[in-house]
């Protein structure tokens, strides 16, 4: 391959494009229908079960209806970022303030399905969208004991505790609604949130291990999680194509180099000649 080749080549692998998603809060491009599927093929993805506004109605592990309902949850990645999309009836714009009205929670996720959670992404505050390294001690619990997770008395985690975790690096967070046109209860209020996450973030130790993301309010009421079958490795096929065609690269110049060096001892000798 011709040096000029192996140039192109290098500047196409450079130039692929990264994102699969527009981070916008608008979930077309995801493929989501009006029942919550998806017509694309992403990793993974819940559905939850569909309440309406109802404050008496039961979300799982607690009650609130459309108000506390998480809908529906989804996963994907491509070969260098993670993108995770939510639906819920509960307004991001809440506030915690006592038994009555309680703020999103952010989403976690768990590398090894071991119950306790590695990482969390930021939904609120002024570290919205950033990613969280965390342990069992950095989160934040919600209402309901005997759930069954390793934390205390079987609560669900729920939130990145303030000031605890190590933020590793800022990702992109959209929020959209309230939208209307969704789920069984069609006039029900909708919103929707999406993220990316730079998979260069996360320790190379979680790299293509199995993994599951989780979603609820602060308080719990309703917690819903995807775990698609497999885990990422970062820009595989692109990394070993840079590395072959660097090595194509090398093998081209040293060649090029041998044939200068005889064409000049040829010339040599066809001077003493």
């Amino acid at each position: 391959m011709r040096i000029r080749d192996l140039a192109a080549a290098l500047a196409a692998l450079i130039a692929l494009p990264a994102a699969a998603y527009t981070i916008d809060g608008n979930l077309a491009d995801w493929g989501v229908q009006t029942n919550y599927t998806t017509n694309k093929a992403i990793k993974g993805y819940t559905i939850d079960t569909d309440s309406t506004g109802s404050l008496s109605q039961y979300v799982n592990p607690g009650w609130g209806g459309q108000a506390y309902d998480a809908e529906a949850l989804y996963v994907d990645y491509d070969s260098s970022k993670l993108y995770l999309a939510l639906i819920t009836g509960h307004n991001p714009a809440m506030v915690n303030s006592g038994s009555s009205s309680y703020a999103p929670g952010d989403f976690l996720i768990d590398f090894g399905r071991d119950g306790v959670f590695d990482y969390g992404i930021k939904t609120t505050g002024a570290s919205k969208g950033s990613l969280f390294k965390i342990g069992k001690n950095d989160v934040k619990l919600g209402l309901f004991s005997g759930q069954g997770t390793p934390y205390a008395n079987g609560k669900n985690a729920v939130s990145i505790l303030d000031g605890h975790g190590q933020n590793v690096g800022a990702g992109a967070l959209a929020i959209s609604g309230p939208f209307t046109g969704y789920g069984t209860y069609t006039l029900d209020k909708h919103y929707a949130y999406e993220v990316a996450i730079d998979i260069s973030l996360f320790d190379p130790k979680f790299w293509n291990t199995p993994f599951d993301v989780q979603w609820t309010m602060q308080c719990g009421n309703d917690v819903i999680t995807a775990d698609p079958p497999t885990g990422f490795v970062p820009e595989p096929m692109s990394l070993a194509l840079f590395g072959m065609a660097l090595a194509g690269l090398a093998l081209s110049h040293r060649r090029q180099r041998w044939l200068a060096r005889r064409i000049q001892v040829g010339s040599t000798r066809s001077i003493s000649a």
